[in-house]
């Protein structure tokens, strides 16, 4: 019985952390900018929770949205450990690319 519960969980969580349309998160082109924040600065902060940044994201246009979020999700997971504590950062995935500054750009 327990074992009949598990299994859809265990496919529903799967469905959630890998697309099922195959969305291809291989990194094409990154830039991090040399000059990088400190842990504990207000910058930090707006980088940390997405907030206060100048930035943009792009998905293919023939991805679902969800299939989009997700693959900007793993641009910024990316970004995190590639990237870290950049003030800027231009990220490309073969689906997806996302763009942070503190600075107003134009895409």
């Amino acid at each position: 019985m327990a074992l009949s519960r598990t299994v859809p969980i265990a496919i529903l969580i799967l469905s959630c952390i890998f697309p099922a349309n195959g969305v291809d998160t291989t990194v094409v082109n990154k830039i991090c900018n040399g000059n990088k924040y400190s842990d504990w600065s207000l910058y930090s902060f707006s980088v940390e929770w997405r907030a206060c940044l100048l930035r943009h994201a792009a998905c293919n246009g023939t991805l679902s949205p969800s299939d989009c979020s997700y693959c900007v999700r793993t641009a910024w997971d990316d970004v995190d450990d590639q990237c870290d504590h950049s003030i800027g950062v231009q990220f490309q995935l073969h689906d997806s690319r996302l763009r942070y500054e503190n600075y107003p750009f134009t895409e």
